[in-house]
């Protein structure tokens, strides 16, 4: 059996306007076996689906844990 392939779509620093709207995508070859689990830094945010749509009201991190 392959092992999965997963890929964030979002890679690197991207510089948004405060309060716009950005999706940040993943995709895996294990879906829809695959689950996801987001954070921010600072902690003001937390999602559960493959993919999301913040608007960050300042500077921060997203991180994507994706378990199969």
């Amino acid at each position: 059996m392959d092992a999965p392939i997963i890929t964030i779509d979002n890679i690197g620093p991207l510089s948004i306007c405060k309060d716009s709207p950005i999706t940040l995508t993943t995709t895996s070859s294990a879906d829809p076996v695959a689950t996801y689990s987001w954070t921010s830094t600072p902690a003001s945010f937390t999602g559960s689906t493959q993919n999301i749509t913040v608007s960050p009201t300042t500077t921060g991190t997203y991180t994507v844990t994706v378990t199969l």
